[in-house]
């Protein structure tokens, strides 16, 4: 199990830690003897919140899930969180391998033909890691990657399907994977590899990356971003009428 305080966002169970900690807890599982999920969580995970199946795998003892975008955070706030910090994907994915005092074994699962090993030649040169194997995200049957993974034994596997269909895998073959830590990566390879360009820091630091990402590919995200507001829109009143009620009962606990 991974003990860190969380906080209900979208009836997801969101790490109330900061960024630090998330990458710290990651890295302390190397060598796990179990599988372990790290999962992200952003505005489209908020669409997924009817979606059982992705919410059961995100509340699962062998699952965190933590705060990746702003409006995640927010409403961790608003839910009565004390801690949460936005960990993007796209720097503590960094972060971590940096953390490392070991030299992992990694494997990369995800994109289009040739994305993958794009990413992995890249992550190379710039963290002491071994990749031992890749996959795209499109294969035939799921059966021979799983194979192979166990055949390898990586310590980091960075899943980079997509929300939720990267958590969805995890769950789907959870029996058939050996241990390691398997990090949702969203689209974490496409930024290693230049094909989107990330935000002036500006922009990051104050959580408004996600319209810099839109402005770079409008078709695929102002649908989705419009959906999330309205999404937001509708789940904000009860989840402060929540957060006012668990700082209320947190206030009694410690007076």
């Amino acid at each position: 199990m991974i003990r860190l305080p969380t906080v209900p966002v979208a009836g997801i169970p969101i790490a109330d830690v900061e960024r630090d900690r998330v990458v710290a807890t990651a890295a302390s599982l190397i060598g796990t003897a179990i599988p372990r999920l790290i999962a992200c969580v952003h505005v489209s995970g908020l669409l997924e919140r009817n979606n059982a199946r992705y919410v059961g795998a995100l509340s699962a003892p062998d699952c965190l899930a933590y705060a990746d975008g702003i409006s995640v955070e927010l409403l961790g706030r608003v839910a009565g969180a004390e801690h949460i910090q936005r960990c993007p994907m796209t720097d503590s994915g960094h972060e971590l391998l940096d953390a490392l005092s070991v030299r992992p074994r990694v494997a990369l699962i995800g994109g289009p033909g040739g994305l993958a090993e794009r990413a992995a030649e890249r992550l190379v040169d710039r963290h002491a890691i071994d990749v031992v194997m890749v996959s795209d995200g499109f294969p035939p049957a799921w059966e021979p990657v799983t194979r192979q993974l166990r055949e390898q034994r990586p310590d980091l596997v960075f899943v980079g399907l997509g929300t939720p269909y990267e958590v969805l895998w995890y769950d789907q073959h959870r029996d058939q994977l050996p241990p390691a830590v398997y990090l949702t990566a969203g689209g974490w390879f496409g930024h290693i590899v230049g094909d989107e360009r990330r935000a002036p820091g500006w922009a990051r630091r104050v959580g408004l990356e996600w319209m810099y990402r839109m402005s770079q590919r409008p078709r695929d995200l102002v649908p989705r971003y419009t959906r999330g507001a309205v999404t937001i829109l509708r789940i904000l009143p009860r989840t402060a009428i929540a957060g006012r009620r668990r700082r209320r009962d947190r206030d009694r606990r410690r007076a």
